[in-house]
């Protein structure tokens, strides 16, 4: 005789899977006992009542969203133990988090002005068919990668090759700039029309194709104040005092925004290069006149091996018009890397750090985050043996050792999180405003992309979490209750693992600190070098010709302050001869 089948699925159906056998079992006994009695009726009434009456909370199955609230109580179980460990031994926590937080911060640092670089002229919306036309010239010492490139070849290839969509030179000169009474010297800047088709610069005020005038000129945002104050100086009238002494009267066109952090490509003064021209500071602008720099813009999905063959057929131009500096080969920099090649470019119109400092600051920022690491290790192991009953109850009243890791590797995401923070705080406000002050230009605090900044805190949260936490949550675990409460679980001394930590972190400690000494003795012997001459109190003033030379040392004569005058053609150690 059996039992009512619909019972026997009810229980089923409601029973978790790990009492169900017992709860069964139970139910089928006392079943197949009424049965043996004589009763078969009142056996299948017993049986149906024990169904429902094991129908209780405890005994009913859990859904998926249960066990997820189950671990989610868990967690914040492993939340509470964490943050009362800390606060009940702050010191060594505050040791941990501040070890961490300042590594942490070298190391955003480092992100922040590795990223930086790496991003150089990213906002250009066609990177990726700018070309600058690059040259590797015969100097006399050797071969040298140069910036310029002969002044005919950007339309001359324009108008011989399809290819080209758009090309820009840029020609470097000084001039005197006034407007009313206000009178300086500029930097200027003169391009091609195409600049900006070529070139995404934001306008703020004004008309983007101004160029395409002559008599107009484009100045940069921090120029227009410098001028005319917060007002718009577009139709204003300003001059300009070259240095053979012409005088070219402009109006102002347009003026660009603020320029983004990463733009390397940039100029303050931006004037139509036919202007140039009429300038005639050299008798003839042909093959043998080297511009500052030519920009060639290539037709979408072209091939940029295409123009580097055709470029060949250009040597015997330039190397035939008696120019005392003969081309070897052209080669062609995407805008994507010039900043990054920028070191390896003589006259290089964009420039980014060299990589020598990249990988040196990365190398620093990982060697302090591994020994913040190894020093969490060495004492979350240590500090340990203060928990070691705590671990022993857990696994007596049935915790398993991979839930005891994880709590471990939970407590230690809080810690690190914890020093996440601190460190974005360091860097925000000490670390990267003390490294602005070293380099000559300034990084800001933001990432290139959203993408970018998640994937790196993310991958700090885990990669720290996991690096410092794993050995301490493995190690512990270990231990079996029994030794724990005979007294015979022991930590360090003889452990391999703790060793090889310890001796890591005593190379590292004492590889930082010597490597730290020899920068510092070598800037040292840098400052007092004997170089020939005293700096100290010495200025240096671009002027544009011997006129404006002998009206400044005139000036400067009379003055009780100063010593002595003396001028150059060229600034001394630069190789420019504005």
């Amino acid at each position: 005789m059996q039992p009512p089948k619909w019972a026997d699925r009810f229980l089923s159906f409601y029973c978790n899977p790990d009492l169900l056998e017992e709860i069964q079992g139970d139910c089928y006994e006392l079943f197949d006992r009424a049965v043996q009695n004589g009763k078969p009726t009142a056996a299948k009434w017993i049986f149906i009542w024990n169904v429902l009456r094991f129908f209780r909370w405890s005994n009913i199955k859990r859904s998926k969203t249960q066990n997820r609230m189950n671990q989610l109580g868990m967690f914040s179980n492993y939340l509470r133990v964490g943050l009362r460990n800390m606060t009940k031994h702050w010191s060594v926590a505050f040791i941990n988090i501040f070890g961490l937080a300042i590594a942490i911060s070298l190391a955003i640092t480092t992100f922040l002005f590795i990223d930086f670089q790496l991003n150089m002229d990213q906002f250009h919306s066609k990177k990726d068919q700018i070309y600058q036309i690059v040259n590797r010239v015969n100097d006399g010492d050797g071969t040298a990668l140069w910036g310029d490139s002969p002044l005919l070849l950007g339309p001359q290839l324009q108008a011989e090759h399809p290819a080209v969509e758009n090309v820009v030179r840029f020609e470097f000169q000084y001039g005197n700039m006034r407007h009313d009474k206000q009178v300086f010297s500029e930097f200027i800047t003169f391009v091609d029309q195409g600049y900006f088709d070529m070139f995404d610069f934001d306008i703020k005020y004004g008309n983007r194709n101004a160029l395409k005038d002559k008599s107009n000129i484009v100045i940069s945002e921090a120029l227009s104040i410098k001028y005319f104050g917060e007002e718009n100086p577009v139709g204003e009238q300003i001059s300009i005092k070259y240095a053979n002494g012409t005088i070219q009267q402009y109006v102002i066109g347009a003026v660009m925004a603020k320029f983004p952090a990463t733009a390397a490509v940039a100029s303050s003064l931006l004037v139509p290069i036919d202007n140039f021209f009429d300038l005639k500071l050299e008798q003839n602008y042909d093959w043998s006149y080297f511009t500052d720099a030519t920009f060639v813009e290539l037709k979408k999905g072209t091939d940029p091996n295409v123009l580097q063959s055709v470029l060949a057929g250009y040597k015997s131009l330039q190397n035939n018009s008696k120019s005392k500096w003969a081309i070897q080969d052209f080669e062609l920099i995407s805008l994507n890397g010039l900043a990054l090649r920028g070191f390896d470019i003589d006259g290089s119109i964009a420039e980014a750090s060299h990589p020598a400092g990249r990988i040196a600051l990365s190398v620093l920022a990982g060697i302090l985050l591994i020994l913040a690491c190894f020093n969490y290790m060495n004492i979350a192991v240590a500090s340990a043996t203060k928990r070691l009953k705590e671990i022993a109850m857990r696994k007596v009243m049935g915790g398993a050792r991979g839930q005891i890791i994880i709590q471990f590797l939970f407590e230690n995401l809080i810690q690190v999180s914890i020093a996440l923070l601190g460190g974005l705080a360091l860097s925000y406000f000490v670390m990267l405003p003390g490294f602005n002050k070293m380099i000559p230009i300034t990084i800001p605090f933001e990432f290139s992309s959203l993408p970018v900044l998640v994937l790196f805190f993310l991958g700090m949260l885990i990669i720290i979490g996991l690096l410092s936490g794993a050995y301490p949550a493995l190690y512990i675990s270990k231990f079996q209750p029994t030794s724990i409460f005979k007294g015979k679980a022991k930590f360090g001394g003889k452990n391999l693992f703790s060793r090889i930590l310890l001796g890591f972190q005593f190379f590292f400690s004492f590889s930082t600190i010597v490597g730290s000494l020899i920068f510092v003795d070598n800037a040292r012997y840098l400052a007092q070098k004997d170089w020939g001459y005293d700096p100290s109190g010495v200025l240096s003033i671009a002027i544009n010709n011997e006129t404006e030379f002998q009206a400044l040392r005139d000036a400067a004569a009379s003055k009780p302050e100063v010593k002595q005058v003396a001028g150059s053609k060229g600034h001394i150690g630069r190789s420019n001869t504005y």
